[in-house]
């Protein structure tokens, strides 16, 4: 009887105990957590005041990236190369945007001046990402710095706070990002659609390696064929009997409404072969809109200089085509004989 009771005691005592633990523990969280947690580290409104960013590697004296709202247009950005500036992939900055709009404050990992050079957020060391307005006015700074304890995590400073915050590890990539990444480097308009066009002219003879050569003329079309649409040939001789393959030149039509570029021309060459084009595809829509992709010289060993004209195609301020580079292994899906359109032999 007296053992139950001991038993009885000692478990109440280490209950209390546990519950002390607990409530202690809790509280110490609590304590540990700053005020405003979870909160955005920058406002909304800063976000959409925003018409200028830049970007810089360390200490912010080496600037990396500078992104700017088209002068004409609102919604399309600008990344300015060499100098000048060229179209942007604005998606891809708006989705910048909405990453530092969705960052939190997880906690504090240190309020004084110490911690700075621990984390990398000093002015040295940190990683810089300014917001400015349409003055030119700095209007939000965060000081990016390296991964916090248990990855997933950064140690961040905003403007001149001393307080250095841990958020979510969701803005660390775009930093690492180059400058092909923010350029718009698909010339033909976004709203071109593979179904649409309704014919595709291809005059080309170039060799871009052993595996892969273009040495045709002809034009393929949309036509009633029994009394369904499907792909017919023109070679200037008259139309080809057999039937092409529909996937095939579908296929090859979703390729080329997609045509990307590897990287834009600062420096044009006075000559790059436009002149007598090693390849050029004509693509015509059912609107009437005509585009047309030529590829000329060499740029290097597996690189190629590629323009491209139409309704609608982004030109420079003397409505000059820009001027791009294309990688071989980018260039090599657009260039198709005429016999790898056709059905395969049975």
């Amino acid at each position: 009887m007296i053992a139950r009771v001991r038993i009885i005691v000692l478990s109440a005592v280490f209950v209390g105990l546990l519950g002390t633990y607990v409530v202690g523990s809790l509280s110490i969280s609590r304590a540990r957590r700053p005020a405003g947690a979870q909160a955005p580290v920058i406002e909304t409104e800063l976000l959409s005041e925003t018409e200028e960013i830049r970007i810089s590697r360390r200490g912010g004296q080496e600037l990396q990236t500078l992104l700017r709202r088209g002068e004409h247009d609102d919604d399309r950005w600008q990344v300015r190369i060499e100098g000048g500036f060229y179209p942007a992939d604005s998606r891809r900055v708006e989705g910048f945007l909405e990453v530092l709009g969705e960052l939190r404050r997880l906690r504090v990992a240190g309020d004084d001046q110490q911690y700075h050079e621990e984390f990398d957020v000093s002015e040295d060391s940190a990683r810089v990402v300014e917001l400015r307005d349409d003055t030119g006015s700095p209007i939000e700074r965060l000081l990016v710095g390296k991964v916090a304890a248990g990855g997933g995590r950064l140690y961040l400073r905003t403007g001149d706070a001393d307080e250095v915050l841990v958020v979510q590890d969701d803005v660390g990539a775009y930093l690492r990002r180059e400058i092909p990444y923010w350029s718009d480097l698909k010339p033909l308009p976004g709203d071109l659609e593979p179904q649409a066009i309704i014919r595709m002219s291809i005059d080309g003879d170039l060799r871009v390696d052993s595996e892969t050569r273009i040495a045709d003329r002809f034009t393929v079309f949309r036509d009633v064929v029994d009394g369904e649409r499907a792909w017919a040939m023109d070679t200037a001789t008259g139309n080809v009997g057999e039937r092409l393959d529909t996937e095939r030149v579908d296929a090859y039509a979703a390729r080329l409404s997609r045509v990307e570029a590897s990287a834009f021309v600062v420096d044009p060459p006075e000559q790059a072969g436009f002149d007598r084009p090693a390849v050029s595809i004509e693509l015509e829509t059912e609107s009437g809109r005509e585009y047309t992709v030529e590829v000329g010289d060499r740029a290097g060993e597996s690189r190629f200089y590629m323009r491209v004209t139409g309704t609608g195609v982004e030109t420079t301020d003397n409505g000059e085509p820009y001027l791009y580079t294309v990688e071989a292994e980018q260039l090599k899906p657009l260039l198709r004989n005429r016999d790898e359109l056709m059905p395969e032999e049975e």
